[in-house]
């Protein structure tokens, strides 16, 4: 491929060792961003990234010795490759890798979805109802990728720009229709999404998570809001039951083609007559005036506002046919309030939650679905957010009888620093089992009658401890409890 297409809708400030005439002319045959695979950077576009740990500027002489052909840089380095600089190397490697895989997005209705919970549920019943319809569907997103039927592994919420086209071109190639996709707020803050353009854009909700990266509450939300713009998106979705929701619609109503949904303000798609219960809920949804009754096999008042964004992304793009019958047929999102009957009447339900919000969203709705007591099994992650720990602690002491605190992703950090920190909020109810599978042993030991939340994990088939993926499963470790022992 010439470089002249690959640098198709980036801005060069300045050509160094070539000229424009002569780069329209030089052949590429990759795009790379790291010096990792070798063999790949031979006749390569090196696009070199100025990240938090490491600048890759700093490998422009070294990489002569394996044929790069060009190098994107965003400011001058001492090399005898041709180079050209950019504003910001993150945000054109994102069109540069569009380029190299030949526009796959062109090809695809993208839905995203931006929020600081829902997302993998709202992907997941997006997915789940255009695979009821026999629509080819792609998934991005926390729980992993699917290229229409296929599951590969999880990676970042919003994989990096070169595995991100790489995914959309292997899902032209496999003729998917439609790609719903999660959009995180790191990705938008390091411009690796730039390049993309939404069909549909939804909007969930607002609260505390990533502070260690974003510093503040409003640095976070107004990086979520970045993405609501003429340039990335068509069409907005916004739940204006939100605070930040509102914010938003008001901001940009007017630029924008949007429709918002909720419970209680006036929107374009309402629910009303709300019954929850454990394993389904009922509800009424109001489309244009008209009421049409549904019960998904869906817990808690937050899979409604889930369902809500989801029907009307899929009346956006006019997937209409079958909806309201297939909302009804829909299943649990894995890893989200999935619950079981356990032992002695008791119930254990496992879910994503791991932000303060999501954390009291799940108490809450346990409370008014059952009056039995609680008993949580949680932790934090390392290396982020510290603030949120004894928060995190507080909401549990405020809803649990019993919170038994424990690992969960520690990352780089000493575990037992980070449960004691959760304890100062759980205080008296808290104990501290380090081993997240003693911790959920030992909780379904003392279940008589109970709710055992099982909570921040979810889906995830790994802990990420000292940089290493260690094989973990909350779903496993409460299946160990409930195997009853063979008889001899």
């Amino acid at each position: 491929m010439k470089a002249k297409q690959i640098l198709k809708n980036v801005e060069i400030l300045e050509y160094v060792n070539i000229n424009k005439k002569t780069l329209e002319k030089l052949e590429i045959s990759n795009v790379c961003d790291n010096e990792k695979n070798k063999k790949k950077l031979k006749n390569s576009c090196f696009v070199c990234i100025e990240g938090i740990n490491f600048d890759s500027h700093s490998l422009s002489k070294k990489l002569e010795q394996y044929g790069v052909k060009l190098l994107v840089c965003n400011k001058k380095v001492e090399t005898n490759i041709p180079y050209v600089i950019v504003k910001n190397t993150r945000s054109a490697l994102g069109y540069i890798a569009n380029n190299f895989y030949g526009n796959p997005t062109e090809h695809l209705k993208i839905i995203g979805v931006i929020g600081t919970n829902g997302k993998t549920s709202t992907t997941s019943i997006l997915k789940q109802l255009f695979d009821m319809n026999k629509i080819n569907c792609s998934l991005i997103g926390t729980s992993g990728v699917y290229i229409n039927k296929k599951r590969f592994k999880e990676t970042l919420t919003t994989p990096d720009p070169l595995l991100l086209n790489e995914l959309f071109y292997k899902m032209v190639k496999a003729k998917s229709e439609v790609v719903v996709m999660e959009i995180s707020a790191h990705a938008i803050a390091l411009n690796k999404a730039d390049f993309l353009k939404t069909d549909v854009l939804i909007f969930t909700n607002f609260s505390q998570d990533h502070l260690d990266f974003f510093k503040t509450m409003e640095n976070y939300k107004q990086t979520k809001f970045l993405f609501f713009n003429n340039k990335n998106t068509k069409n907005a979705i916004i739940n204006l039951d939100e605070k930040a929701g509102e914010e938003l619609y008001a901001k940009i109503k007017d630029k924008i083609k949007t429709k918002t949904y909720g419970l209680e303000k006036e929107a374009d798609l309402i629910a009303k007559n709300i019954s929850l219960y454990l394993d389904k809920t009922y509800f009424d949804l109001i489309v244009n005036k008209r009421k049409i009754s549904l019960c998904p096999s869906l817990s808690c008042l937050f899979n409604i506002y889930n369902v809500l964004s989801a029907t009307l992304a899929m009346r956006v793009l006019g997937y209409t046919k079958n909806l309201y019958k297939n909302i009804n047929k829909l299943k649990p999102v894995v890893g989200r309030f999935n619950i079981k009957k356990i032992k002695n009447n008791s119930y254990a339900i496992i879910d994503y939650a791991h932000t303060p919000e999501s954390l009291r969203s799940v108490l809450e709705n346990i409370k008014k679905l059952s009056d039995k007591k609680i008993i949580s099994v949680f932790g934090c992650p390392g290396n982020r957010d510290e603030v949120k720990r004894e928060i995190m602690g507080q909401i549990a002491y405020e809803y649990c009888e019993k919170i038994i605190i424990t690992t969960d992703n520690p990352k780089y950090e000493n575990p037992l620093i980070i449960c004691n920190e959760i304890l100062k909020g759980a205080k008296e109810k808290g104990i501290i089992i380090e081993d997240r599978e003693k911790a959920i042993k030992k909780a379904y030991k003392d279940c008589n009658n109970n709710i055992l939340l099982i909570a921040g994990k979810g889906s995830e088939t790994y802990q990420d401890i000292n940089n290493l993926k260690i094989k973990y499963s909350d779903k496993k470790a409460l299946n160990k409890c409930i195997k009853k022992p063979k008889k001899q």
